[in-house]
């Protein structure tokens, strides 16, 4: 795949959105929150093209970088959606439910990133071939070698 039709497939993707978010937002006050999230999409797909641009592939690794910024800033999104709501309630009971569905969007956002997080540390250990087992048994053979390990 050639560099440029690389980026052109994301800015595809980010126009499409950017195209969306215009369409959602002619729901008023319902539409607001859903269609700067889906704006979202378009401003983190920089994520997918650095990475690109840097490796050469669009691959799972891209699509996962693209995403965790995408929830991060649909979080921030909605943080700040929950505060302006909050702030127009009158009591701190009822402030603290509103928060409740918050409070778990984040759990699950947690286990989402831990996820991600996983799958991006087994694709940069099977892009530079670290595996643990091939370094005992490398380091047994330099030691092997020389007869002594090293410092003594």
């Amino acid at each position: 795949m050639g560099l440029a039709s690389g980026l052109l497939q994301i800015g595809a993707i980010a126009a499409a959105a950017f195209a969306l978010q215009a369409f959602v937002k002619r729901f008023g006050r319902a539409g607001r929150m859903p269609a700067q999230v889906i704006g979202a999409i378009g401003l983190t797909s920089t994520s997918a093209g650095a990475y690109f641009v840097s490796i050469g592939k669009l691959d799972h690794v891209a699509f996962a970088l693209w995403l965790a910024n995408w929830l991060f800033a649909g979080d921030q999104i909605h943080f700040v959606q929950v505060r302006i709501r909050g702030s127009r309630l009158a009591d701190a009971p009822a402030k603290v439910r509103q928060g409740y569905g918050f409070l778990g969007g984040q759990v699950l956002l947690l286990l989402v990133i831990g996820f991600l997080c996983n799958l991006m540390v087994k694709a940069v250990h099977h892009r530079f071939h670290m595996h643990p087992e091939h370094e005992a048994e490398r380091a047994q053979i330099e030691v092997g070698a020389i007869g002594e390990p090293a410092g003594v």
